[in-house]
C-alpha cells in the first residue's frame, strides 16, 4: 500500500506498506541474510548496520577532518530507493545467497505491485522504503561502492588516506585534503553511479572548504578555535534540525487539551525533548541546547496563556522556568558530553 509523508523541503516521501504477513516474512530472511553479508560491509558504512549508529558517523567524520581534510564532497543520489535497478541488485543477492526460494521471495517483494489510491502499480525498479528487508538490500547494493573504493587503494587511515569515504545509507560524504581530490573522486563516483544505474542529484551535491561548514545526519559541521587560538573541528544541530524540534515541540504541546494539567503537558514533552537530547549531546551542542530550553519554556507559558485566557501577558512572573522544571521538565542545558576537537 502506498502512502505518502510529508519532507521539509515541502515534497512528499513514498512509502510502500508490506502486509503483515509480508513483514513477518521478511523480518525472517532478514535475520538470516543480514549476517551473511554483514561479513562483506566495510568500515565506511554506518546505516542500518547492527552496532552501528549516527554517532559513530559524526565521530570518524571528526575523525578525518581533524587528520587533515579540508575539502568535502557532500554526494546527494537522486531518488535511491525508487532508483535501484532490479537485476543488478539481484546479481549482488547471488554472490553469498544460493537459496532459490530466498532469492525468489525477494523478487517477488521487488516486484510486487503497490495500491495507489484504486490503482496497482508494478515497479520495474526500486525499493520500496516502509518495507522491512529494504534498508539491507539499499545497503548490498551501495556496498559495491565501499568494496570499489578499498579494491583502488582509497586509505581510510588516518596517516595514509586520499579520499575517506563515510557512507550512511545514501547520505555519501567524501572528505579529501586538497580540492582537486575531491573534483577528481567526485568525477570517480559519478561515474561508478552511473554504472549502477543511479543518478547524482547535480543540484544538492557539491564541494566544500570546512570553513564553510557542512551538513551532515543533522549535525553541522565547521571549523572553529579553542581558547588557546588553535583551529579546531566543532559539530552542533543544523539549522534544519533546530526548526524540525521546534516544529516538533509546537506541535506537541498544541495538540494537548487546554482542559489537561501542566504536568501532563511536561510528561508528554519529556520523551520528545529526551530523544533529540541524547542524539546530539555528543557533540558542541551547549549552546543550541539552551536556545531549545528557552523555546520550550516560552511554548509552555503560551500554552498556559491560552488555558488561563492571559492574552497579553508574557506569563515570565506568572509562569517561571523553575517551576516547570520542578514538574518534571527535562532540561537539555548541561547535559552534552563532548570536547572540542583540535
Amino acid at each position: 500500500m502506498r502512502r505518502y509523508i510529508p519532507k521539509p523541503n515541502g515534497k512528499v516521501r513514498p512509502l510502500g506498506i508490506p502486509t503483515v504477513k509480508d513483514r513477518i516474512v521478511q523480518m525472517a530472511v532478514k535475520l538470516v541474510i543480514e549476517p551473511i553479508f554483514e561479513a562483506d560491509f566495510q568500515m565506511c558504512s554506518f546505516g542500518y548496520r547492527p552496532k552501528k549508529s549516527a554517532q559513530d558517523a559524526r565521530a570518524v567524520t571528526t575523525y578525518f577532518i581533524v587528520g587533515g581534510a579540508k575539502w568535502i564532497l557532500d554526494v546527494d543520489l537522486k531518488s535511491y530507493f525508487d532508483t535501484i535497478p532490479h537485476d543488478k541488485l539481484m546479481v549482488l543477492l547471488q554472490e553469498r545467497v544460493y537459496d532459490k526460494w530466498v532469492l525468489r521471495l525477494i523478487r517477488w517483494w521487488l516486484e510486487a505491485g503497490i495500491l495507489d489510491g484504486n490503482e496497482v502499480k508494478n515497479p520495474e525498479m526500486g525499493s520500496p522504503q516502509g518495507s522491512v528487508i529494504s534498508p539491507l538490500l539499499s545497503n548490498i547494493y551501495l556496498n559495491l561502492v565501499d568494496r570499489t573504493w578499498y579494491e583502488k587503494g582509497y586509505q581510510t587511515r588516518r596517516d595514509k588516506w586520499e579520499g575517506a569515504l563515510i557512507r550512511y545509507a545514501d547520505d555519501i560524504l567524501t572528505l579529501c585534503k586538497t580540492e582537486g581530490a575531491a573534483r577528481y573522486y567526485k568525477q570517480k563516483l559519478v561515474s561508478l553511479f552511473e554504472q549502477m544505474g543511479l543518478k547524482v542529484n547535480e543540484e544538492k551535491t557539491r564541494i566544500v572548504h570546512i570553513k564553510s561548514g557542512f551538513d551532515f545526519l543533522g549535525y553541522h559541521f565547521t571549523e572553529g578555535k579553542s581558547w588557546k587560538g588553535k583551529p579546531c573541528t566543532i559539530s552542533y544541530p543544523s539549522v534544519k534540525a533546530m526548526q524540525t524540534m521546534r516544529t516538533n515541540v509546537k506541535n506537541t504541546i498544541r495538540s494537548q487539551h487546554l482542559s489537561g494539567s501542566i504536568k501532563e503537558v511536561i510528561d508528554k514533552m519529556n520523551p520528545v525533548i529526551r530523544g533529540w537530547g541524547q542524539y546530539f549531546r555528543c557533540s558542541n551542542a551547549g549552546e543550541c541546547f539552551g536556545k531549545m530550553d528557552y523555546y520550550i519554556q516560552n511554548q509552555i507559558r503560551l500554552w498556559m496563556r491560552r488555558k488561563h485566557n492571559r492574552k497579553w501577558s508574557q506569563g515570565y512572573k506568572e509562569y517561571p522556568a523553575g517551576n516547570f522544571y520542578k514538574l518534571g521538565l527535562h532540561k537539555l542545558s548541561g547535559t552534552t558530553q563532548y570536547k572540542i576537537a583540535c
